[in-house]
């Protein structure tokens, strides 16, 4: 719990769960509450998905109010599996108004989430830059109109939902695209889906930006090898036809001098 009253708006409270390392398909279930006078908002709460080490990136899910005094409850389908482990971030920023925000009862449940997707595995993609980067996502679960789908970057990029199309009747799969990439878009990306009751979130996918004077020197590189193989090749053949036609054998190695010596003198 967070007393927000007597705080500067824009500090901070962390709440750290234990590393989760599940082998299957599980729901997370946790229960918010933000209290204070009528029409009050004591602060955001923030929720992030830290996947192994990594940076925690973006909040997957938020709320700011205004108070109630109701607890809420979220799903959250983490579709991050063994032998990768993450960890929810819980985050509360003052707004500089009094109030309470409170977190209870966090529950991981082996099942998938009642009413929120979670996501198959999705693969990293890899492009020369100032080409688009396309990500599909595999949504398990029925489309549904109170969907909401994006693709979220680690540093903060995001792209929204390109198409759409089904895969079978109980699942679909969500396209996104990133255009006229550049070095910098290089990093991981992960797909999320908004429900009414919750939020799905997809492991990271790597997306890997070649720039083009790296294409140019790979090129040169191999040019190089091409010419210096080429070039022996047609020294040999030279010197072999030219021996041919003056009857003259050309050894492979130079006889060495002490070699050529007799015991009265040099060999004419």
């Amino acid at each position: 719990m967070v007393n927000t009253s007597g705080r500067f708006a824009g500090q901070r409270a962390l709440l750290l769960s234990p590393q989760l390392k599940e082998n299957d398909t599980h729901c997370v279930l946790f229960q918010y509450y933000m209290g204070g006078r009528d029409g009050s908002h004591p602060g955001h709460l923030n929720v992030y998905i830290r996947e192994n080490s990594s940076p925690m990136g973006m909040p997957v899910w938020n709320v700011s109010g205004p108070a109630a005094r109701a607890w809420g409850q979220v799903e959250l389908a983490i579709s991050t599996y063994w032998p990768n482990y993450y960890q929810i971030v819980f985050e509360v920023v003052t707004s500089g108004q009094r109030g309470l925000v409170a977190i209870k009862e966090v529950v991981v449940q082996g099942h998938q989430c009642m009413n929120t997707p979670h996501f198959l595995t999705i693969k990293g993609v890899e492009v020369n830059a100032g080409q688009s980067a396309s990500f599909h996502c595999t949504v398990n679960g029925r489309k549904r109109d109170n969907f909401r789908l994006w693709l979220q970057g680690i540093g903060g990029r995001e792209a929204p939902m390109k198409a759409t199309k089904p895969w079978n009747n109980r699942r679909f799969i969500g396209t996104f695209e990133l255009e006229n990439t550049t070095k910098g878009d290089s990093g991981r990306y992960r797909c999320i889906v908004h429900s009414d009751k919750g939020v799905g979130v997809s492991n990271y996918g790597e997306l890997t930006i070649k720039l083009f004077t790296q294409i140019y020197a790979l090129m040169r590189r191999e040019r190089t090898v091409f010419h210096t193989v080429a070039g022996r090749f047609r020294l040999s053949t030279l010197q072999a036809a030219s021996g041919a036609r003056s009857g003259i054998i050309i050894p492979r190695h130079r006889p060495s001098l002490a070699a050529s010596r007799t015991g009265h003198g040099y060999m004419h």
